[in-house]
């Protein structure tokens, strides 16, 4: 790793040329690097001899015949050059902006001043927030220094607005103190508060200026190209037909007469991997730098050739040889980026997708979001101990009432046992169908092996899973987990902000998807699934849980009542599962003697190991909980826990897995009373938590009041867990949802931008070998796609400068992909690329769902939420009649999901209402054709 410090200050100079002694013999005391100067009141007349300063670069953008303007001194050696925007005229907002290339680091400086005049302000704040908006994709790191005349001490509608602008960007202000007098007026903000290690400094100047200099120092740290060592299967000389005579011919007779389940796992997993061995062998490989498909050998001959001529000037130093190798150089360049737009453009149109996002990875057009273990974590035993000893300490053992109530009882109403049913071709052949992950387990062998290996191992693997099923018993191969380290945050610190990420044999995730689904069968049929959960479950998921709670608030409010929501926090919920209490509350939900024998060897005698930088660790033995990677365990999970809803009176309840809230409605002149209720909901899920070995976490469980009189109530609204005290706050995080108790979701969207912003700035950097249609592919994947998630919940709840920011976010999509001027109108251009606008997106989702559970009438607590005039009774829509509105008292109610959800599917003709599979589309033709230029 190496660093490169770079030391920036700002002052308010209030006239240059008389005090330009004192600038440098501040720029050379302090050893700056870069000094931003607001209030230089140089003219056009002024000359740049006046103004030089030896060792320094002056740039500088003057205010015209009157004076003023600003500049910035950048240090010789840095490379620096001025950053245009599209013809824009800085007035009333003095500034420049400059583009500073350290090492590999794209730096953008702005220096801006805006007078103290009240009238530009809104003028003022709309030009940095367009700037941010082009700046930001183009380069790694954004820095502003200067003056704005805005005292950011005092809490105000001019800095609630600049703070604003910059948590929209995920820009940081970081002076604290004040810099002229009681005020601070002289700002520095930067994209990455980390890269800033030190403390601001204030310097004095008097007689120089009443502002005092800020200055600060930027670390940056940059990697030098390595190389690492890689060990896969080449596939380089596989003959697949050879390969599955092999597979066909191989000895299959001790697979079949052998009666243990484990020495059947070890055949076939021997067999299979003794064929790859002599078809496709483990190689292992130094790789210091991908190779470069798209590397003609033209272009091959040319680098040489500009090599060559690179050695001559070397050589010889003539003008004339440093003129011809330039020439080449930007020949190379140019044919590179052809080349490689060449490439990408055929992937694209006539490639895999698998082939396409790997060459885009490989070309740091697409970067999967992932942080590096510090070298300080490079030992796997260590690791491995933490994850297996963490759980140990938590654990409790579930008390003997507990166990026995389950133990005796069944549950009313289902008469019939549960029984997994034998595994036939159809069942294995959907199993593999719904596989996705290509991860390899303990037993070396991934998907796309297996999938090579079809149909000549399905007949084995029927039979293996038939055989575990009659025995009750899950192979002992099966049970141990390669853990993979990940870091929770960019820079751990301790093992706790490590993540383990579990990867199991494929062979049993299939095993393990057959049971899945056969159990999900069985629970839908005896309707055992709690309708408060969402989690794993078919037409479930988080978005439809936030669209449950959003609605029941709104609902509330528009009601005059206010709603208290506490989240709780489960610490390692899956693995305090305890086995014994599972396998009983199996029993009680009328599983046969021989499922539970089978889920009971599954759980037992599990184990795993740390598999960190091709070593791995010693095995740990896990006692408690459920498989973490698996799919089993997530379903098991839930069963373990399904009957929680019922310890829960007088408030609402949902729950997506182990992430379980409670909320209750109050009148103003009920809030004691209210408060009680939800204390006692609380005690009661903590009383039934410690009776199922689970941990309810009260330092991270959080508390929220929404509601026409929240202000009032939130100071003194509170709840205990064990001995902490959870007071109410403003903002929580909530299944993925950044959620505010006003509702409109501003943090969120701020949150959504700033990600959308730093994927278009990796596509930027790519544009020069990137066609318009892949643009648009790459702009839909990574960064409108960010807008998807849930926008059915905060859509509605948007308020206007929240809708703007998402709809700036596609224009500066649709400006990288078509290059138009920043003047030109979005519409028309967004049309050609025929995108809805974002508004017209979020209709299309809307719709979809609502159209969705009107025909599943699933989720329940969504579908009892649509008020039906009259509907067919058949599964055939055609027909539907409109959903009824609400009847509702307050415009608020209008951000709900009932109002929205009648508002729009209402207005949808009948023709397109009455399609299944092909709706959306239907309608997004329609509000393609309807969109104009407004």
């Amino acid at each position: 790793m190496h660093k490169y410090n770079l030391k920036v200050a700002h002052i308010n100079i209030c006239s240059l040329c008389p005090k330009l002694n004192e600038v440098k013999y501040l720029l050379q005391a302090e050893n700056i690097s870069i000094l931003g100067v607001t209030e230089t009141w140089l003219t056009d007349k002024i000359p740049e001899q006046l103004i030089e300063i030896e060792g320094y670069t002056f740039f500088r953008a003057d205010r015209g015949s009157r004076g003023g303007g600003v500049g910035v001194y950048v240090l010789s050696s840095l490379n620096a050059s001025i950053l245009t925007f599209d013809d824009y005229v800085s007035n009333p907002l003095e500034s420049i902006w400059l583009m500073l290339k350290v090492s590999t680091v794209n730096i953008a400086l702005g220096v801006l001043y805006r007078p103290p005049n009240p009238s530009n302000f809104n003028t003022c704040m709309n030009m940095i927030n367009t700037f941010l908006e082009e700046v930001l994709p183009r380069c790694d790191e954004v820095i502003i220094v200067g003056d704005l005349n805005i005292n950011l001490l005092q809490c105000s509608r001019a800095s609630e607005t600049f703070d604003d602008i910059l948590d929209t960007y995920h820009m940081k202000q970081i002076v604290q103190n004040p810099t002229r007098k009681k005020s601070l007026l002289d700002i520095i903000a930067v994209s990455n508060a980390d890269l800033v290690q030190s403390e601001i400094v204030h310097i004095d100047l008097h007689g120089v200026s009443d502002h005092q200099v800020i200055k600060f120092e930027l670390t940056l740290e940059y990697k030098k190209p390595g190389y690492k060592f890689k060990t896969y299967r080449n596939f380089k000389y596989f003959d697949l037909n050879h390969f599955q005579m092999d597979l066909e011919s191989a000895n299959w007779y001790e697979f079949y007469t052998n009666d243990s389940i484990n020495a059947k796992v070890e055949i076939i997993n021997n067999t299979l991997l003794h064929i790859f061995d002599i078809h496709a062998p483990l190689v292992t490989r130094k790789i210091s730098k991908p190779k470069a498909a798209w590397l003609t050998d033209v272009v091959k001959m040319m680098m040489k050739e500009r090599d060559v001529r690179l050695r001559k000037y070397k050589h010889t130093r003539e003008e004339n040889d440093w003129k011809e190798y330039k020439e080449m150089r930007n020949l190379v360049v140019d044919a590179v980026r052809q080349e490689k737009k060449s490439y990408l453009s055929h992937l694209s149109k006539f490639g895999d997708s698998k082939t396409l996002w790997g060459t885009l990875q490989q070309l740091n057009v697409y970067n999967k979001k992932s942080y590096e273990l510090p070298d300080i974590f490079n030992d796997p035993d260590l690791i491995n101990n933490h994850f297996v000893e963490s759980v140990k300490t938590l654990s409790v053992d579930v008390p003997n009432d507990t166990l026995n109530y389950y133990l005796t009882r069944r549950i009313p109403g289902n008469p019939n046992s549960f029984n997994f049913h034998r595994v036939t071709q159809k069942i294995m052949s959907d199993a593999i169908k719904s596989i996705k992950s290509n991860s390899c387990g303990s037993d070396g062998i991934n998907f796309q092996m297996l999938k090579l290996c079809l149909p000549f191992i399905t007949p084995h693997l029927i039979h293996l899973f038939n055989c575990c099923l009659d025995k009750g018993h899950f192979p002992e191969h099966w049970k141990t987990a390669v853990v993979v380290p990940l870091p929770k945050v960019k820079n751990p610190k301790s093992l706790n902000e490590i993540r383990p990420i579990s990867l199991l044999p494929t062979i049993s995730k299939i095993f393990e998807k057959i049971l899945a689904s056969q159990i999900k069968e069985y629970l839908l049929e005896r309707d055992i699934y709690p309708v408060t959960q969402s989690g794993y479950r078919k037409a479930h998921s988080s978005t439809t849980a936030m669209l449950k709670i959003v609605d029941d608030i709104i609902e509330a409010y528009d009601k005059g009542e206010a709603t208290a929501l506490v989240l709780l926090d489960f610490t390692k919920a899956f693995d305090l599962v305890d086995h014994k209490l599972l396998c009983a509350k199996l029993k009680y939900l009328n599983f046969s003697s021989k499922s539970r024998e089978l889920i009971s060897s599954y759980l037992e005698d599990r184990n795993q190991y740390v598999s960190l930088n091709n070593k791995n660790s010693e095995v740990g033995i896990i006692k408690k909980g459920v498989p973490q990677g698996s799919v089993l365990g997530p379903l098991l999970f839930i069963l373990y826990v399904f009957d929680m809803n019922g310890f829960v009176e007088g408030c609402k309840m949902h729950q997506f897995a182990d992430d379980t809230q409670i909320y209750i409605n109050f009148q103003k002149d009920s809030v004691r009373n209210s408060q009680h209720v939800l204390q006692l909901a609380v005690s009661n899920l903590t009383k039934y938590s410690q009776n199922h070995g689970l941990k309810l976490n009260g330092l991270k469980t959080k508390l929220i009041i929404f509601g026409p009189f929240r202000h009032e109530v939130s100071s003194d609204f509170k709840i205990n867990i064990d001995t902490e005290i959870v007071c109410a706050t403003n903002l929580v995080r909530n299944l993925g949802f950044l959620m505010d108790n006003d509702l409109r979701f501003r943090s969120h969207v701020n949150q959504i931008i700033q990600r959308g912003y730093n994927a278009l700035r990796n596509l930027y950097r790519s544009k020069h070998f990137l066609d318009s249609e892949l643009k648009k592919r790459l702009c839909d994947s990574l960064v409108l796609n960010l807008t998807n998630y849930g926008d059915v919940v905060y859509g509605p709840c948007l308020d206007q400068l929240s809708a703007n920011k998402i709809q700036k976010l596609q224009n500066s999509c649709a400006r990288f992909i078509t290059k138009f001027n920043r003047r030109e109108h979005c519409t028309p251009h967004i049309n050609n690329l025929k995108w809805l606008k974002m508004h017209n997106r979020r209709a299309v989702h809307l719709a979809s769902l609502v159209h969705n559970i009107v025909i599943n009438k699933e989720p329940k607590y969504l579908f009892d939420k649509l008020k039906l005039r009259h509907m067919c009774h058949s599964v055939n829509v055609r027909g539907l009649s409109q959903l009824s509105i609400p009847y509702h008292r307050t415009s608020l109610y209008e951000r709900s999901f009932s109002y929205n959800s009648a508002k729009i599917y209402n207005n949808i003709p009948h023709i397109i209402r009455d399609k299944t599979s092909s709706f959306k589309n239907c309608y997004k033709r329609l509000l393609l054709s309807q969109q104009v230029l407004i």
